[in-house]
């Protein structure tokens, strides 16, 4: 188990270094890049007492998103709708029960910003590049994977193709990163998850200087 949190540790912190390298390089190259694409990786928790006693933590995941860019001229520039796509597995046998968990889900979902810049690309559009604390909530679909055996003999199959809601809040840094907390529910209690996303907002669209 050591051993499993070391690797762990060691994989979150290498992530994280490259999406700060690669961060500093994209400020230096180019600042008035509309970074409308998301990268994260997720640190996932079982809010299932008995799915959290069999799978442990992390749960990992990674996920990918487009915010849809907003004009200056929108009366709300604060709220950027989203969509993505997320994805997490894991399976794990304690106690003779086994525990296997996976879903991938097709978001949409919205963020309010209490900060954000204006940047003019080089083709002269003014874009909002939203900074600081935001919340904000989602809905999907989801394809669920979720079986639960004791002994051999299946307890729990909920597979299948699942509605799925969740509420998230978080910071974006003005280099691109954020860290982001969400609950998220795909379908079923024994899959609903607190999830910790680490991320990089990449650029879509790149302006000439």
């Amino acid at each position: 188990m050591k051993q499993k949190i070391l690797v762990t540790a060691v994989l979150v912190a290498g992530i994280f270094l490259g999406m700060v390298q690669a961060a500093q390089a994209q400020t230096e190259s180019d600042n008035s890049s509309d970074r409308s694409g998301r990268i994260k990786i997720i640190l996932g928790q079982p809010a299932d007492g008995d799915t959290k006693h069999v799978l442990g933590t992390p749960v990992l995941g990674f996920g990918a998103g487009y915010d849809i860019p907003q004009s200056t001229s929108k009366k709300n520039p604060s709220f950027v709708p989203a969509t993505g796509i997320e994805y997490i597995t894991k399976s794990h046998t304690k106690d003779g029960v086994r525990v296997n968990l996976s879903y991938i889900g097709l978001i949409a979902e919205g963020r309010y910003f209490l900060g954000s810049e204006t940047k003019t690309t080089g083709f002269g559009v003014k874009t909002r590049t939203p900074t600081g604390f935001y919340t904000g909530l989602g809905t999907g679909v989801y394809y669920l994977k979720y079986r639960r055996e004791e002994g051999g003999v299946s307890k729990d199959d909920v597979s299948g193709i699942k509605f799925g809601l969740k509420f998230l809040g978080g910071f974006q840094f003005k280099n691109g990163i954020y860290i982001e907390g969400d609950y998220t529910k795909p379908g079923s209690s024994h899959a609903t998850m607190y999830n910790l996303n680490i991320g990089f907002r990449v650029a879509s669209n790149v302006g000439g200087n």
